[in-house]
């Protein structure tokens, strides 16, 4: 038997957890948005109005998992197993998978939360807006291809669960990280057009 995929929600290497998502995926993003503000706009809305848009565009959406619109595939496949004497022989069997839409950003299931479990982390593979998960099985023990699913998507649903507390305190401090920076372009935009008009005409 084998497991398909690799792990998800595990950092694997140093910036790769949530905190450097929200730092260097999400806050870039939403200066490049502010930095396209142009000063006619400031003359007509406050600072709250233009940044709130902003805000909301690049609010974090936590993945949720659409079992609802999930599909199943089972294909005959020769299955390679080691006996107690570390001998080979091939067997008939099947390859299980379960392929799962998800609403979110694909990219949190690369990313680790700061809150972890003794569950381990969850297998499978992500491509697009879906996930697939499963195992290559024997015929006889297809039960234990069930019970891996089962246990998968709980998993993946637990990981997901201790994300998205991390996520929703990030949307809730980003209208005023937003309003920040759209005060700080307000006040270079000013200073820009104070300096030409001193400089104009000498």
């Amino acid at each position: 038997m084998s497991i398909f995929g690799d792990n998800l929600f595990r950092a694997g290497q140093t910036g790769r957890d949530l905190r450097t998502y929200f730092q260097n995926m999400i806050l870039p993003r939403v200066t490049s948005d502010v930095e396209k503000i142009k000063a006619v706009q400031f003359e007509n809305e406050t600072d709250e109005d233009l940044a709130a848009p902003i805000a909301k565009r690049h609010a974090v959406k936590p993945l949720a998992l659409k079992l609802d619109q999930s599909k199943a595939t089972v294909v005959p496949t020769t299955i390679v197993s080691r006996n107690e004497f570390g001998e080979t022989f091939a067997g008939d069997g099947f390859m299980v998978r379960k392929i799962i839409p998800f609403e979110g950003d694909a990219e949190l299931f690369r990313r680790e939360s700061s809150t972890t479990g003794s569950g381990g982390y969850p297998k499978g593979e992500v491509s697009g807006a879906k996930v697939t998960v499963g195992m290559d099985v024997p015929q006889a023990q297809t039960d234990a291809a069930e019970r891996h699913i089962s246990g998968t998507i709980e998993n993946i649903q637990q990981h997901a669960q201790w994300q998205s507390s991390e996520i929703a305190a990030f949307n809730q401090s980003l209208p005023g990280q937003v309003q920040a920076r759209v005060a700080a372009r307000r006040a270079a935009l000013s200073q820009a057009d104070d300096l030409a008009k001193r400089l104009s005409g000498n």
